[in-house]
């Protein structure tokens, strides 16, 4: 039996490895997930979610080449408490933290380490909503963005 060749795992893991090292230092608080946090979690949250690949043939020839798009799933969850500012504040810092992200894979590690051809910003969507963290804290405000990222893979299977 043939498995199908993939390189979706590594990408999505490639990707939490990108956000943890950009974050580690500069923002240490920041939580980058693998999947869903559990419910004890600070206020700063990344999360590489669900994956989808579509595959396509390439260029007909020995080795069955094929062409593979991979869409992985980020979320943020930025919460500030209070009223007067905080939705602003948790918004800033989102879109701060979104915009180091898709820099970083856009110029620095552009391949991943060459896992893949490109990796970029595909397109994301954003609310903010008034939220309830604990009792000393109160009510704030919880920026949420969904962010999807693509990466163009070239798969190369041979016999």
């Amino acid at each position: 039996m043939n498995a199908i060749s993939t390189v979706a795992h590594q990408f999505k893991g490639a990707v939490y490895d990108a956000a943890a090292t950009l974050w580690a230092t500069t923002h240490p608080s920041m939580l980058v997930s693998y999947g869903p946090p559990g419910s004890n979690v600070p206020d700063d949250v990344f999360m590489v979610l669900g994956i989808e690949s579509n595959l396509e043939p390439a260029a007909i020839g020995p080795q069955r080449q094929r062409e593979e798009t991979l869409t992985l799933e980020t979320q943020f969850w930025i919460f500030r408490p209070g009223v007067e500012g905080a939705e602003r504040d948790a918004n800033d810092f989102l879109y701060a933290r979104l915009g180091e992200l898709e820099q970083y894979l856009r110029f620095t590690d552009t391949t991943l380490g060459g896992l893949v051809r490109e990796c970029k910003l595909a397109r994301h969507r954003s609310d903010t909503i008034e939220a309830e963290r604990a009792a000393v804290e109160g009510v704030g405000r919880l920026a949420v963005a969904i962010a999807e990222f693509e990466a163009k893979v070239r798969i190369r299977q041979t016999p």
